[in-house]
């Protein structure tokens, strides 16, 4: 018949608290041979600081010695992770945790070329989750882009750069800002080479390593400015089809800070009259 155990929280628990699940866990996993009660008694119960451990028979000398043992060492700490720590694996640098979604339109004449989209700042941190688009058939062939930070000057080189170039001397708030996947363009004395992106960086010698070599040359002396991007959404030919093309990059999240400026293109490739719309959700 179900026989009760009882032990006092404070005194008799290793930080003087009890988790149910987890010391259900430490029971059913040990090396007593008799299993929790099943019955309306139910299997733990706490009242106050009393707690009750029913097992579905009576224990012997050993086995209630081996359940003191188990409720001695139990420390009372979940095992659920909260809800912060949940969430930690989609951001790595927090927000408040509370999603939010946001539309940049683009709108477009009937002529070709790119178009761009009304800036968008916030003035708190967020972090991107996903986002999304219409395909339609009228934009077949069109294409997008969504960035973040577009061409934003991050400091500047500090040695002269070659025409075929693709490791670069740059200021430390380059390294400390540009990461490696991000959009890389120099800029000075009236040029402006696109470098691609950043393939490694290397912070004990200065340097970033860009996947497109410099077509230009460049004087450190001038200055020449060190611009990156970072493009959530790098460059997607429109399929068509009338339907909903969702973006997700996985469980992950990419935090944009406060007053970062973020905003789509759109190549209106087919000359066409519309206005494309770019949903986004993220944490703030």
């Amino acid at each position: 018949m179900p026989t009760k155990y009882t032990y006092t929280i404070s005194t008799d628990t290793a930080n003087a608290k009890v988790d149910s699940d987890k010391l259900k866990k430490e029971i059913q996993n040990s090396t007593i041979p008799v299993s929790l009660n099943n019955g309306p008694e139910g299997q733990i119960t706490i009242g106050g600081d009393i707690l009750d451990v029913w097992m579905a028979s009576l224990l012997s000398i050993t086995e209630a010695i081996d359940l003191d043992t188990i409720v001695n060492a139990h420390d009372g700490v979940s095992l659920a992770l909260p809800v912060e720590e949940v969430r930690i694996n989609q951001e790595k640098t927090k927000t408040g945790g509370h999603p939010q979604f946001c539309t940049f339109n683009v709108v477009c004449d009937a002529t070709t070329g790119w178009k761009v989209s009304d800036p968008i700042t916030f003035p708190i941190p967020i972090n991107i989750i996903r986002g999304g688009f219409a395909s339609l058939d009228e934009s077949i062939g069109d294409q997008i882009e969504f960035s973040v930070a577009a061409d934003a000057i991050v400091g500047a080189i500090t040695a002269d750069v070659t025409a075929s170039d693709t490791i670069i001397n740059v200021s430390s708030t380059v390294i400390d800002n540009i990461q490696v996947g991000f959009w890389a363009k120099l800029s000075g004395g009236g040029n402006d080479d696109d470098l691609g992106r950043v393939k490694t960086i290397d912070s004990s010698a200065g340097t970033i390593t860009v996947e497109t070599a410099a077509v230009n040359a460049f004087s450190a002396a001038s200055p020449t400015y060190v611009k990156m991007t970072a493009k959530f959404v790098p460059l997607i030919t429109i399929p068509g089809g009338n339907l909903w093309v969702p973006l997700n990059g996985g469980e992950g999240s990419s935090y944009i800070p406060a007053g970062t400026v973020l905003n789509a293109r759109y190549n209106n490739i087919t000359a066409t009259a519309k206005t494309f719309i770019f949903l986004l959700e993220y944490f703030y």
